[in-house]
């Protein structure tokens, strides 16, 4: 998870999250741009992600937990993808280093 609370290449303002967030896409990967990417990125679909067997999350740093804080008590996915993750009903494990 990165500072901007993005996750799997799913970045806030990114070109295409909308659709890698979308739990009906028929897509598995899908290309998106967006400003804090710096540069072009290809990443699995949110449901993608949902149908493999395990998801680990790893967060460093205390920028991070305070982002990964923000990001439980809110709802916008929009804001900050690593929502759609979390609210996801899969189990993930998260690794967290100071």
């Amino acid at each position: 998870m990165g500072n901007d609370g993005h996750t799997a290449s799913f970045f806030p303002n990114g070109t295409t999250l909308k659709q890698a967030l979308d739990l009906k896409t028929v897509d598995d990967v899908i290309a998106i741009e967006a400003p804090g990417a710096g540069e072009p990125r290809l990443t699995f679909t949110l449901q993608r992600l949902l149908a493999s067997e395990r998801l680990m999350l790893h967060i460093e740093g205390a920028e991070k937990e305070i982002v990964f804080a923000q990001a439980e008590a809110g709802k916008d996915t929009y804001e900050l993808p690593i929502r759609a993750v979390l609210n996801a009903k899969k189990p993930i494990n998260i690794y967290w280093s100071p």
